[in-house]
């Protein structure tokens, strides 16, 4: 009988990883202000936002926060691959009482077996590396799922909907465990946009996904920038959506966008491989008001 594989001598770095990430203040900032700017998008958000409306946009930036925020973060940070590594090779049991008159290798024996294997890897593998991860992730979802029943039954398919962008995010995240930079942006930027603006009207029309889409992916591109040629679709998706308000006849929104590009420009020179958190940095703040003033244009359009 092989012997399983101590866990204790296993080395996890995911409570370092989920640390830093629940501790950045744009891991925060990012989803609410996306939210928001799906919100003014909608032409809902106005001096005359209502009782029931400041309530209802407290538990939409809860839910986005609180809820999807915190499960990206637990998802993404985690590492769940070690742990079911260990189960393909897991060859210790627990003793399970067999039902009566099954004999040996018969299919009640073999499931006992494998059941009892299944709980002595959850007891060795599993629960004592990721127990706080697994609370806090099940708290997360209850919390999500409570929220999205509440805000409606759209909401709780964008909920769902995140959840099954989280499980194809993850299976895509880079050697060191990190997620993918075009999936963090589409779960921090596109899918906080519309659920803002659906949550007060209707589902967005196309131009307003088109454009939440736009700048997921310059967020994403001034992310992890590796070299001046990475950024091009940042600079791209950018001019993308400022000729999108000028077909959407808001030429002034678009020429302040195309305004906001320069000062990314003039950062290109500091574009290498050791400064691309400080790229990311000094980036945000102009790619944020871009943001902002596209969802002011296109308000109740």
């Amino acid at each position: 009988m092989k012997k399983s594989i101590p866990v204790s001598n296993l080395k996890h770095t995911w409570p370092e990883q989920l640390t830093v990430r629940l501790t950045s203040l744009r891991h925060w900032a990012e989803p609410a202000w996306a939210t928001l700017c799906g919100v003014l998008a909608s032409g809902y958000l106005t001096p005359k936002l209502g009782e029931q409306g400041q309530l209802q946009l407290a538990l939409l930036l809860t839910l986005v926060n609180l809820g999807w925020g915190t499960l990206w973060a637990i998802l993404s940070s985690t590492n769940w691959k070690q742990s079911l590594t260990l189960w393909q090779n897991w060859d210790s049991s627990i003793p399970l009482p067999t039902l009566p008159y099954a004999r040996a290798d018969s299919p009640a024996w073999l499931i006992s077996r494998r059941l009892g294997e299944l709980l002595q890897w959850w007891r060795e593998a599993v629960w004592p590396e990721l127990a706080p991860a697994i609370v806090a992730l099940l708290a997360a979802l209850v919390l999500s799922l409570v929220l999205s029943i509440y805000l409606g039954a759209d909401i709780l398919l964008l909920t769902i909907a995140a959840l099954a962008l989280m499980e194809l995010g993850i299976r895509n995240n880079d050697e060191q465990g990190n997620p993918h930079p075009q999936w963090d942006s589409l779960i921090a930027i596109t899918l906080p946009w519309i659920t803002g603006h659906t949550t007060f009207t209707s589902p967005p029309p196309p131009h307003s996904i088109g454009l939440a889409l736009a700048f997921a992916i310059a967020r994403a591109s001034t992310w992890r920038p590796g070299s001046r040629t990475s950024l091009l679709p940042a600079i791209a998706a950018q001019t993308l959506a400022a000729a999108m308000l000028i077909v959407l006849q808001h030429p002034l929104a678009a020429g302040c966008l195309l305004l906001l590009v320069i000062p990314q420009l003039l950062l290109w020179p500091h574009v290498r491989e050791q400064d691309t958190e400080i790229y990311a940095k000094y980036t945000w703040p102009w790619l944020t008001a871009a943001m902002g003033i596209t969802a002011w244009a296109i308000r109740g359009q």
